[in-house]
């Protein structure tokens, strides 16, 4: 049976990383204090450790132990109400884990239009995904964020901790009929809290360009990591690290790779 319930924004992150987690908290934080209806909820394959809870930039503690499901919840499954599905996967798992996610949830998306996909993984996305998607016809949107969480479990539960940042860039890669921009903007930013320094969390910021965009986030992920390694050390001195000749040989590496 079909709930009917167009005032709400129904969210599901799909994959309880760092990154899809504190999404997560950030619209359940959202909501609460905009006193507005939806849900949010968090679909991963595995349940972690309890309780889960995620730690904002303003320093609240968030408790997400209650959103997490193994299955798709009924709130999502049943509902007329607008829903966005967050893809917060590792790179090397976006195509088929979605795929997979997709082909289960195709009767609830064909049930109803009003549904928009958000791609908010490292990496770049497939030529080939892109191409289901658009046969599809999935409002899609690609984001790229710009923000740090490190996720930690132990036997006393699992804690998200924000690690800095708070700009997400995107825009649409396959268009619904008609565009849903201008209303995605909306809902976006609707979706993000205001921080005690007015600026808000997540702040969306739309981009020409968005591939291009991927492309650079995703070599500056490269450099980062083939330079830096898994020592814990700032962005900004990979510089100070690295001559030119290794950003070369590593440049090259990465084209050779990726093309």
């Amino acid at each position: 049976m079909m709930i009917s319930d167009v005032s709400r924004t129904n969210c599901l992150i799909v994959g309880a990383g760092a990154l899809g987690l504190l999404i997560a908290a950030a619209i359940k934080k959202s909501q609460q204090s905009d006193g507005k209806n939806g849900y949010v909820g968090v679909f991963n394959r595995r349940l972690l450790p309890v309780p889960v809870t995620v730690q904002l930039p303003d320093g609240e503690n968030v408790d997400m132990t209650s959103c997490l499901n193994t299955e798709i919840p009924d709130w999502f499954a049943h509902s007329s109400a607008r829903r966005i599905v967050f893809f917060c996967l590792p790179p090397e798992s976006t195509e088929v884990v979605s795929l997979s996610f997709l082909n289960n949830a195709k009767a609830i998306f064909e049930a109803s239009q009003n549904v928009t996909i958000v791609f908010c993984n490292n990496g770049c996305l497939p030529r080939s995904l892109i191409s289901h998607l658009e046969s599809e016809g999935f409002a899609t949107l690609r984001a790229l964020f710009f923000i740090g969480a490190v996720r930690q479990e132990s036997s006393m539960g699992t804690c998200v901790s924000w690690t800095g940042g708070n700009r997400a860039v995107w825009n649409e890669i396959v268009s619904a009929n008609p565009s849903p921009v201008v209303e995605s903007q909306e809902v976006l930013q609707q979706l993000s809290f205001l921080l005690n320094s007015g600026e808000r969390f997540v702040d969306w910021l739309r981009t020409d360009n968005i591939f291009a965009m991927e492309r650079c986030k995703f070599f500056t992920n490269f450099i980062l990591a083939a330079g830096i390694g898994r020592r814990k050390e700032k962005n900004k001195r990979l510089y100070s690290r690295l001559n030119s000749g290794t950003l070369d040989m590593t440049a090259s590496q990465c084209a050779r790779l990726w093309q």
